[in-house]
């Protein structure tokens, strides 16, 4: 007796898909590896904030420590900033890694023995395997790729507001040292 999952496996395996839905399937891979790409620049501007705060803190540390007792001016903003450099780092990973995935798919998808939906089932099974392994997780129905694009604009907006608040934390700890000064 065969299961559901396997007779869609095989009927994937035995019929090529049509080759304008590959196309189409191709397009967008690569289309949604280019957004993603945009999560490059973003980066780069949390990496500019993250040193920035961090140069701040280095220099409070050291205005402190010439003085006697004296609080470190700054320094939840500076630490704010931080942590929120940290969460844009994690999103930076993710994106990237999608950001890679989706290109793959997109060359892959331009041959002629093009299979969007095995390619897709196969990066699930080998993702579920190694989450499986590292945390128990169980393993998913299968996504269509117009789901898979919006999971991964949604992580570029994570990262996109993770920068934005280690921005805000930054300027509003500069504009409060400024107004206090």
């Amino acid at each position: 007796m065969m299961h559901a999952g396997s007779e869609a496996t095989r009927a994937a395996d035995e019929w090529p898909e049509e080759p304008a839905a590959v196309r189409l399937a191709a397009m967008q891979a690569s289309l949604c590896a280019t957004v993603l790409s945009l999560g490059r620049v973003v980066a780069g501007w949390s990496l500019i904030v993250a040193v920035l705060a961090l140069g701040l803190l280095v220099l409070g540390l050291l205005k402190w420590g010439a003085t006697d007792g004296a609080t470190i001016e700054g320094l939840p903003g500076w630490l704010a900033s931080l942590g929120f450099a940290a969460g844009a780092a994690w999103y930076d990973l993710r994106v990237r890694l999608d950001e890679q995935v989706f290109r793959i798919w997109a060359q892959r998808w331009c041959g002629a023995d093009a299979r969007p939906e095995a390619d897709m089932q196969a990066f699930d099974e080998a993702r579920a395997t190694i989450l499986a392994r590292a945390r128990g997780v169980p393993t998913g129905a299968p996504r269509a790729l117009d789901e898979r694009c919006r999971a991964a604009h949604c992580l570029l907006l994570r990262q996109i507001l993770f920068v934005g608040l280690q921005t805000a934390a930054l300027a509003g700890t500069l504009m409060l040292i400024a107004w206090r000064g």
